[in-house]
Parts: C-alpha cells; structure tokens; sequence
C-alpha cells in the first residue's frame, strides 16, 4: 500500500514511499531495534536507516507534500502526526504521543514473529533477546571460571551481568503476566 510517510529521528528525517500507516511504521521501528541489536554503534537514526532499506534521507517532513503521516522520534519519545484537511492545504494533527516501543507493542499486527518490547535495566527487550543474553552470559561464566579459577574478581563481574540478565527476564515476564 502506498501510504507514504516521513520519519524524523534525532533530527535526522526519512522517507518511505509504502505502508506508512501505524501498522506499517510499527514494522519500521521494530526494524531499527533490531538493526540496532545487531549492531549498536551510532543512534536511532542508523538503526532506522540500516534496518529499513525503503528508507531514504529527505530534508524535513515538508518536502514530500503527499506524505499522510509524520512520525517524530526523539530519543525514546515518538509523536505520531496525521495528515488532516484538505491535500492542497495539509494540517497534521497529533495522533499518538509515547514511547517508541510501547507504540511498536500496540501497532504490531503486521511484524512476524512479533514479541513484545519491554525497556529493562535502562535498555529495550524482547523476551528472546533477554534468554540469549542470559544463555551467553552463563556460558561465559562456565568457560571463565574454569579457565581462571582464581579471578575471583572477573568471575564475580560475569556474575553480576548473569544475574542483571536473568533478573531482567524474570521482570520482563512478570511484566508480561500483568499486561
């Protein structure tokens, strides 16, 4: 579907020509945060870029004059903006306002494999993202241990991050439960 939409992230603004419409845009930004799991140099707006190969760099939301949404996302923050009026005089109207995955979790009919996004111990998670750093942290914490068995400091360290995972993930499911 051709519902095209500009997207400003950071200050940096996009273009998608197709599926700019909630659900469509969920995918997008589902697509940056696991752009941005794969690798997590650079900000949202590379994350938005590197998962979106539809996306392409465009000065401001004005440019395209056909665009029916505007999607403005700073820091964790998205305003969601509709196009409203008539074409020859465009108004946007504010449709949506809160944080960018709680609007990925309530437009999110359209992404496979969809799970939801929960922000835990300062960063955002999906269940499965939070069991893998989990399973790689204990992994990590076997092998160390039984390699250095004296650096009882480091060891402690991996620990810490075990137990920072695990308990993350037992919050995320918790969270789950009562949602």
């Amino acid at each position: 579907m051709s519902t095209r939409a500009t997207y400003k992230i950071d200050g940096v603004c996009f273009y998608i020509h197709y599926d700019g419409y909630r659900e469509g845009a969920a995918v997008y930004f589902w697509n940056m945060h696991h752009a941005k799991d794969k690798n997590p140099r650079g900000g949202n707006a590379e994350a938005f870029l590197r998962g979106n190969e539809l996306s392409e760099f465009t000065k401001n939301h004005t440019v395209h004059g056909d665009t029916e949404y505007r999607y403005d996302l700073t820091g964790e923050t998205l305003t969601v903006w509709e196009r409203s009026g008539d074409w020859g005089k465009p108004k946007f109207k504010k449709a949506w306002s809160g944080y960018w995955w709680e609007f990925v979790n309530a437009h999110a009919r359209m992404i496979d494999g969809f799970e939801r996004l929960a922000k835990l111990n300062g960063r955002v998670w999906t269940r499965s993202q939070l069991a893998t750093k989990a399973g790689k942290m204990n992994a990590e914490l076997t092998e160390y241990s039984a390699k250095f068995p004296t650096h009882i400091g480091n060891i402690n360290g991996i620990n810490a991050d075990l137990q920072r995972a695990s308990n993350a993930l037992a919050a995320y499911k918790i969270e789950g439960d009562a949602v």
